[in-house]
């Protein structure tokens, strides 16, 4: 005994108003898209070729129209939907495309306000290899500072390389008399610190006393009795 589908069991393959929405739109596009076209070409040599053009579609269609229709025999029901959905094809096909979403992407230069920069990251690999007196530092040391707490090796070796534009490389270094290689940022690698320019002027300009000069000493008082 074949078993009954029910409504449930169809319900996965039947289309939903989610899915058939977008289809929708573009069947709507589209068709706007070929009436368009049409019109167009109807009108491409002004109003005196329309009604030509337009006669020859209408004897065109009927003619066609009969001929199909004898043709076709006990078919003929399905004639009206077949060229549904003939036109709905031909109008998702003629559909613009619709315009994506475009993600904004953070440049390369602009960063965040809590992100680290190249120099911060750059200042304090230079304070951990002073503290130790080294010419680098190690990535476990940099782990161990409270700004990576939480990071994981390779997390911090990929900020470094991708993020920061610093290179990361195995070299030795000595603790309490024994070497350990281990990878890590050399101080060569490092970018110069930024040059701090003279302090800012306040608004307004500066007070008359700090740009006059110094005024000249004093002369000597005379010597003897006036």
């Amino acid at each position: 005994m074949t078993p009954r589908l029910t409504a449930p069991d169809l319900r996965p393959y039947l289309p939903t108003p989610g899915r058939l929405a977008p289809l929708a739109a573009e069947v709507g596009a589209g068709s706007l898209a070929l009436a368009r076209r049409g019109f167009g070409w109807l009108l491409a040599d002004g109003w005196r070729e329309a009604g030509p053009r337009a006669g020859g579609i209408a004897l065109g269609g009927y003619v066609a129209a009969h001929t199909v229709l004898a043709v076709t025999g006990p078919w003929t029901p399905y004639l009206g939907p077949g060229a549904v959905a003939c036109w709905c094809i031909a109008a998702w096909r003629a559909a613009p495309p619709r315009e994506a979403a475009v993600e904004e992407k953070p440049s390369a230069e602009s960063e965040p306000d809590d992100a680290l920069t190249r120099h911060e990251v750059a200042a304090l690999i230079r304070a951990v290899a002073a503290r130790h007196e080294h010419r680098g530092a190690h990535l476990d040391d940099l782990l161990a500072e409270p700004l990576f707490e939480g990071w994981e090796k390779a997390e911090l070796k990929a900020a470094l390389i991708e993020d920061w534009g610093l290179p990361v490389e195995s070299f030795k270094l000595i603790f309490a008399g024994r070497q350990r290689v281990r990878d890590g940022v050399r101080l060569t690698a490092l970018p110069e610190p930024p040059v701090e320019g003279p302090p800012e002027a306040p608004p307004g300009g500066a007070p008359e006393a700090a740009v006059d000069p110094l005024p000249e000493p004093l002369p000597a008082p005379a010597s003897g009795v006036g």
